[in-house]
């Protein structure tokens, strides 16, 4: 007789749902647990945590099930062991409702979340195997996938899950298994509640029916997420914005005035500075803004909000160098936000040794300008005019010996001492140049 997929389903989530309150629960010493419910008839428990050593600690539950069939007790017991910072090792035996014993191994890291396990059980036993890859995105997506197999038959799953909003997590899972067939089941959790909508397709293995069930959840999403719940998003996040530029407008106000105060009084150390660079064809800065930047073209109508920061950042300036670590800009002396709550950027236009430069950076990310490689190029293009300027002096030196070697009959040899001795010349040229380069190198990274 065919087991029922419900009661594999079943089986197989409690197990999960154990190891996953486990986990939660490793960090305590100990503790006392009383709970009731009613699921298939009333049901009352009791559950009991502790450590046995830093790496090792057990858990045992015991319920009372009151059903139209009488009274079921159960009673679960675990011990559990870190096997390194990310792995755990699990023994359980459960006796009275679905009795079994089994043994997993959980790997979870930042990335990925591994499990396999094997179980021996009434009416179940099965062996399981399931991976889960977490992307490093602002939705938290993640992809599944898994094998059982068992008394029951052969079951494989692989879904998705997506963050679509603040407090809404949406996922959906296909299940190809014999004799069980094909199903889809959706899954939303919304804050503490969790909608589930299981969809029997076929009661065979089916190609078109696992196509539909992997195809139309995508194409259905797509749809959603462009029509529906991008433009709603959106929308929220604009009246989140707007309370937000509200409630701040006097703050801004007053940022701005203690922010062109602070401009006013770097006037004059500005001006010194700017004879200082331009006395030794150092760093000038010609125009920077701070704020938000609009250059993607289907955001033409968006309202650009920057501020003029040329001469807070020339005051910054320092040795020819201008630095800024991994802080928000908007607390730079002279510098405020012009856009609370918004993406901004830094766009600076600057001159060095003569040649301008562009660099735009984000508003929380380091900034050290010159590049290293801007200052290293111009130094090699200094000392490529210098060699080539070499080669000029030999090429006529040797013209003038071969003139001198056809019309005065001077012996040949003269000519390959004064190769040599240019040769010398311009390799002791190349040593010194190299040793310049690593001396300007130590005094930059200084």
């Amino acid at each position: 007789m065919p087991v029922a997929e419900s009661d594999v389903v079943r089986d197989v989530s409690l197990f999960e749902a154990v190891v996953k309150a486990t986990v939660e629960k490793s960090r305590a010493v100990e503790s006392l647990e009383l709970g009731a419910g009613d699921l298939q008839g009333p049901l009352f428990g009791l559950k009991i945590f502790r450590n046995l050593t830093p790496k090792c600690f057990f858990t045992t539950s015991c319920v009372l099930q009151f059903s139209s069939q009488g009274v079921r007790p159960g009673l679960t017991t675990m011990v559990a062991r870190h096997l390194d910072k990310n792995t755990m090792g699990y023994i359980q035996w459960r006796w009275g409702i679905q009795s079994a014993m089994n043994t997993s191994i959980v790997r979870d890291t930042k990335t990925s979340h591994f499990t396999m396990a094997f179980q021996l059980g009434i009416p179940h036993s099965f062996m399981m195997v399931s991976y889960q890859h977490k992307f490093e995105d602002e939705e938290q997506t993640r992809l599944k996938g898994s094998i059982k197999a068992g008394f029951f038959g052969t079951v494989v799953e692989y879904g998705a899950e997506r963050k679509i909003s603040r407090h809404s997590v949406l996922g959906a899972t296909v299940s190809v298994g014999v004799p069980q067939g094909v199903s889809l089941k959706v899954k939303l959790n919304r804050a503490s509640q969790t909608y589930f909508f299981p969809i029997h397709l076929t009661d065979q293995l089916l190609p078109s029916a696992v196509f539909y069930a992997t195809v139309g959840p995508l194409i259905i999403y797509v749809a959603m997420h462009r029509l529906i719940i991008k433009p709603y998003l959106k929308a929220e996040k604009e009246k989140e914005l707007e309370k937000q530029r509200e409630s701040s407008a006097s703050d801004i106000l007053k940022k701005k005035q203690e922010a062109e105060a602070a401009v006013r009084l770097m006037q004059e150390s500005v001006r010194r500075i700017i004879e200082a660079e331009e006395s030794r064809m150092g760093l000038i800065i010609l125009n920077a803004w701070y704020g938000k930047f609009v250059t993607d073209n289907s955001r033409r109508n968006e309202r650009v909000k920057v501020i003029d920061v040329t001469v807070p950042l020339q005051c910054l300036v320092k040795d020819s160098k201008l630095i800024l670590t991994e802080a928000s800009k908007a607390g730079l002396p002279g510098f405020y936000d012009p856009c609370i709550g918004e993406d901004k950027s830094l766009k600076i236009l600057y001159q060095f040794r003569g040649v301008m430069h562009q660099v735009m950076s984000g508003d929380n990310e380091a900034l050290r300008i010159p590049k290293q490689c801007e200052f290293i190029g111009q130094f090699i293009e200094h000392c490529r005019k210098t060699i080539t300027i070499k080669k000029e002096e030999k090429k006529v030196v040797e013209n003038n010996i071969y003139y001198n070697n056809e019309h005065m009959q001077r012996k040949p040899h003269c000519f390959t001492g004064t190769t040599s001795l240019f040769g010398i010349t311009w390799f002791y040229t190349l040593v010194q140049s190299a040793i310049s380069a690593n001396l300007l190198l130590s005094i930059y990274n200084s």
